[in-house]
């Protein structure tokens, strides 16, 4: 929804707000869902190869393509701007897979949760979208 209020913003009139505002406001339910999703699974006890890619493919929609779409329509369209945008997105995409790729080699606790990251998670993307709103 992020992404599809972003583009609304940019095919509007530039003085009607309400699709930007939207599609920053949806970035932080995103988070909720992350951390929501592998509370479900360690309460199942259930996980698999299939979710885990699959709550990867989530975060870096919702932590990297979400931002990188709300900063090109607030005005960061210059060509500099799109290269460094997508630089934001693969540096999001490598994150994930160095994660999922050593993920079964990390130290976990009781439930099942790694117990340390390495490197800095893509949720941490909020930070950006904070300071866009």
């Amino acid at each position: 929804m992020s992404i599809l209020s972003s583009m609304r913003y940019c095919l509007g009139p530039p003085t009607s707000y309400g699709p930007i505002y939207i599609a920053l406001a949806f970035i932080p339910f995103g988070l909720f869902f992350d951390f929501m999703d592998g509370k479900v699974a360690r309460w199942r006890k259930k996980s698999s190869l299939m979710g885990q890619e699959l709550d990867s493919l989530a975060d870096l929609i919702s932590f990297g393509v979400a931002p990188a779409s709300a900063a090109f329509a607030l005005g960061l369209r210059t060509p500099l701007d799109t290269l460094l945008l997508s630089f934001f997105v693969l540096c999001g995409l490598t994150r994930l897979a160095r994660f999922n790729v050593t993920v079964s080699t990390l130290p976990k606790d009781a439930t099942g949760k790694s117990k340390y990251f390495e490197g800095t998670p893509i949720p941490t993307s909020l930070g950006m979208v904070g300071a866009m709103a």
